[in-house]
């Protein structure tokens, strides 16, 4: 159960901050940098979760 809340958490966390960039002109850079770095939080997750599996 927790790790569905954490899951959620994440993918609204990245959905939020797309949103921002989105809104965010100039700066390409910094945008295209947040922008990977808040999505890669719930493809982090996803791996650790699949190798607790095992």
């Amino acid at each position: 159960m927790a790790e569905s809340k954490r899951a959620n958490a994440s993918m609204e966390f990245a959905v939020k901050i797309l949103k921002l960039c989105d809104s965010i002109k100039g700066h390409y850079s910094i945008v295209n940098q947040l922008e990977r770095s808040a999505t890669s939080i719930g493809a982090n997750y996803t791996i650790v979760a699949l190798f607790a599996e095992c």
